[in-house]
């Protein structure tokens, strides 16, 4: 499906649109009148499909029903997925949940680390309960032997242990992240 989207020397299209108040831009390299393809030197996971789910919402809140191809290369192997044409009235809704936390100043989009935010609500969603998976994400957070955000000075920094998340932290995770993961489409 990628070969017959990219196309070599496709210029760039900035598109601009008003949305809660807010001027927001983008530049596509990769944009056609059905799809925009978005690359990634590496995997995709969550936190790297941010950016492209919402140039997404960008494009579908400006009316342009495309679908959003994105993929990368994770050891040597290539990993592909979309995000399926959106309604305008609802990708406009999405960004303006975006929009206020960013107003919040949750800037970094959440006030913890991304990947620890997933690991919890995967737990949560599979049913413990939040004192548990509280637990099962900090057993991970100080194994020495895991690569998780605790080894990154700025997430260990700002934060002490997942311990110390709240109700209103899961919520605002929830609410930024349980959006992209129903959007998005494994191929």
């Amino acid at each position: 499906e990628i070969q017959g989207v990219y196309q070599l020397g496709r210029p760039s299209v900035t598109r601009t649109q008003n949305v809660h108040s807010f001027t927001l831009q983008g530049r596509f390299d990769q944009l056609s009148a059905e799809h925009y393809l978005s690359y990634r030197a590496g995997d995709l996971t969550a936190r790297h499909l941010m950016q492209p789910f919402l140039a997404h919402l960008l494009l579908a809140s400006s009316g342009a029903p495309i679908k959003t191809l994105t993929y990368g290369v994770r050891k040597g192997q290539l990993v592909s997925g979309h995000f399926e044409p959106m309604d305008q009235a609802r990708a406009k809704d999405l960004l303006g949940t975006y929009l206020q936390a960013f107003t919040q100043g949750n800037s970094a989009l959440l006030v913890f680390p991304f990947e620890t935010c997933r690991a919890l609500l995967s737990h949560l969603d599979k049913g413990l309960a939040l004192p548990d998976a509280l637990d099962q994400v900090e057993q991970t957070w100080r194994d020495p032997k895991a690569l998780t955000d605790a080894q990154d000075p700025y997430w260990s920094r700002l934060i002490e242990s997942p311990l110390t998340l709240n109700q209103l932290n899961i919520d605002l995770a929830r609410a930024l992240l349980d959006p992209l993961t129903e959007a998005w489409v494994q191929s």
